[in-house]
């Protein structure tokens, strides 16, 4: 009973040394509103950002490209037969396919 009376007093004498330290560990680890919990968030919010400007970038770049497609016949053309490999009548495509075994067997 000695020691547990020891340790009482010493916990009452100390006691805002002893819980203003477990306050600021609680409020910096633990629970959603914590303060590492806000930071995590917050790298979240940057990498958002980061990531919308990029589909912005993207967006733009393909309304350009659209519009293009939509207003010259010839930009439309050059994509089917450059992306879709499509030809003329009567024209005949050569296709050069880099085939890495072929050049293996070369060696």
């Amino acid at each position: 009973m000695s020691a547990f009376v020891t340790i009482w007093h010493f916990a009452g004498r100390y006691k805002y040394v002893i819980v203003v330290p477990l306050l600021v560990l609680f409020v910096c680890f633990v629970g959603e509103d914590s303060l590492w919990a806000n930071y995590k968030r917050y790298r979240q919010l940057n990498d958002m950002r980061d990531q919308l400007s990029t589909y912005r970038l993207e967006y733009e770049r393909d309304s350009v490209v659209l519009q293009r497609l939509e207003n010259d016949p010839k930009e439309a053309e050059h994509v089917a037969r450059e992306l879709y490999l499509m030809k003329r009548e009567g024209e005949d495509v050569f296709l050069f396919v880099n085939d890495p075994t072929s050049q293996e067997a070369e060696k």
